[in-house]
């Protein structure tokens, strides 16, 4: 066989090769890729939104424990108050946090 003619024909070859790939593979792949980058790129802001959501919450929390520490010592300060100027001594386990007796 003919040196030329089988660098003609491989040549050939590898243009059809490269034509078929680049008309049925290469979108394929493109649009596969694209898809991947969208899906990274949702991760992605999920876990940034995620992350504020947990720092808000976090200081929601904060805020409120607080709130609650003040009201405790609202309340511990009323029934000290109530023991002073009372003769019998007010429990404070009889107080609860919103500041109903039972």
């Amino acid at each position: 066989m003919n040196i030329n003619l089988t660098l003609i024909a491989q040549a050939l070859a590898f243009a059809i090769f490269i034509w078929l790939t680049v008309k049925f593979i290469w979108p394929v792949l493109t649009r596969k890729i694209e898809e991947r980058q969208k899906t990274i790129a949702d991760g992605l802001a999920a876990g940034d939104q995620g992350r504020r959501d947990l720092e808000a919450a976090g200081k929601r929390a904060h805020e409120e424990l607080a709130k609650a520490r003040e009201r405790v010592g609202e309340i511990i300060g009323s029934a000290e108050k109530r023991e002073a100027t009372s003769d019998q001594p007010v429990s404070v386990l009889h107080i609860s946090l919103w500041g109903s007796e039972t």
